[in-house]
C-alpha cells in the first residue's frame, strides 16, 4: 500500500474512532462521511463493518500502546506515574471507549493485545495501592474500571469544551485519587 494511502486509511479510521465514540450506532454512510469519502471507497479499505471494526480496535490498542510505551515509568514514583498515564492516554479517550464497549470479541489478536493491556493496567494498579496513592482494600478491577472512566470523561469533558484541556489531567488525577485514596 502507497504512503498516501496509508496516510488516508489511518485519516478514515480516526474518523471512524471519532464517529463510533459519538454514535455507537453509526452506519457505514455516517463513518465514510465523517472521513470525506464515498461508502464504496471505505469498503475498498475495508471489506465490510466487521473489517472496519476490526482496524479500529487494532489502531486503538496500537494508539494505546504507543502512548503508554514513552512513560519512563522507573524513573517516577506512584503519584507521578499515574499523572504521566493520564497525560498519556486521556487524549485517546475515544480509543478506550471504542475498546470498552465495541471492540470486537472473537478476534484472537485483539482479545490477546486487550487482555494484555488489561493485565498491565492491573500491574499499575497493584503499584499504586503499594506506593499508598490507591488504598490497599480497593478492588484492582474497580479501580482499573475507574481509571477507564475517568480516561473517557476528560476526553468527553475536553471535546464537549467543559474542561480545558490544560485542566483536564489534574481534575482527573485528583478525582481518582481522592475517589480511590485512603479515607481519612
Amino acid at each position: 500500500m502507497s504512503a498516501k494511502r496509508l496516510s488516508r486509511r489511518d485519516a478514515v479510521l480516526d474518523a471512524a474512532i471519532s464517529t463510533l465514540a459519538a454514535n455507537p450506532n453509526a452506519s457505514l454512510a455516517e463513518i465514510a462521511a465523517a472521513a470525506g469519502i464515498g461508502r464504496a471507497t471505505l469498503h475498498r479499505y475495508f471489506g465490510s463493518r466487521h473489517g472496519l471494526l476490526n482496524e479500529v480496535a487494532r489502531r486503538a490498542l496500537r494508539d494505546v500502546d504507543e502512548a503508554a510505551a514513552g512513560i519512563p515509568y522507573d524513573d517516577l514514583s506512584p503519584a507521578q506515574m499515574l499523572q504521566a498515564v493520564l497525560e498519556a492516554v486521556i487524549p485517546l479517550g475515544d480509543r478506550y471507549y471504542f475498546l470498552s464497549t465495541m471492540a470486537p470479541s472473537h478476534d484472537p489478536e485483539i482479545v490477546a493485545a486487550s487482555e494484555r493491556q488489561s493485565r498491565e493496567l492491573a500491574d499499575m494498579v497493584e503499584a499504586l495501592k503499594a506506593g499508598g496513592v490507591f488504598a490497599s482494600d480497593v478492588p484492582t478491577r474497580w479501580a482499573a474500571t475507574t481509571l477507564d472512566a475517568m480516561i473517557w470523561a476528560g476526553w468527553a469533558a475536553v471535546g464537549k469544551g467543559d474542561v480545558a484541556r490544560n485542566d483536564v489531567v489534574d481534575l482527573a488525577y485528583r478525582t481518582i485519587v481522592l475517589g480511590l485514596g485512603r479515607n481519612q
